[in-house]
């Protein structure tokens, strides 16, 4: 064989080998799934807890509904009483290592009510499964100095 031959083989067996070096490799390839979505209704429970994590632990909790699209989330007060409501917040959330629910809007006519009692600012998310329906849950917490803010939440019926 000549020396072009020769040279042309061992490029061709070389480029092979590299091809099935990186087919190989590859097939251990981490491959991340996308974020869960929040898209949908729900109803739940909105607790809100003075002195957190101590004796005089004061809890209050609060029947919601709510929704959330792409980028929008609207909550919605079930409660029975409209002397205890928390309003009709509503915004956009951002969802990343946590989610934040940005208020842009709180209407609340007819409704006696804290403002610093509503749920916005970053919240830890965890979807742990229902087990009445098999269905992920969903629950935000947010802890800052002695207040909790907790949203549980159920896919709605």
């Amino acid at each position: 064989m000549n020396r072009l031959t020769r040279g042309s083989v061992f490029c061709g067996l070389t480029s092979i080998l590299i091809v099935i070096a990186i087919i190989l490799g590859c097939s251990d390839d981490i491959v991340l799934e996308p974020l869960p979505s929040l898209l949908g209704e729900y109803e739940g429970r909105y607790h809100f807890i003075t002195r957190y994590e101590t004796s005089q632990q004061v809890t209050e909790e609060y029947y919601i509904g709510c929704r959330f699209s792409d980028q929008n989330y609207w909550i919605s007060d079930n409660s029975v009483s409209e002397a205890d409501c928390i309003c009709a917040a509503s915004g956009e959330y951002v969802m990343g290592d946590n989610v934040e629910l940005i208020q842009k809007y709180a209407p609340c006519a007819d409704c006696v009510f804290d403002p610093e009692k509503l749920p916005v600012g970053f919240f830890s998310l965890r979807r742990p499964p229902n087990p009445t329906t098999g269905k992920d849950s969903i629950v935000l917490t947010q802890i800052t100095g002695d207040t909790c803010r907790e949203i549980l939440l159920i896919p709605a019926e």
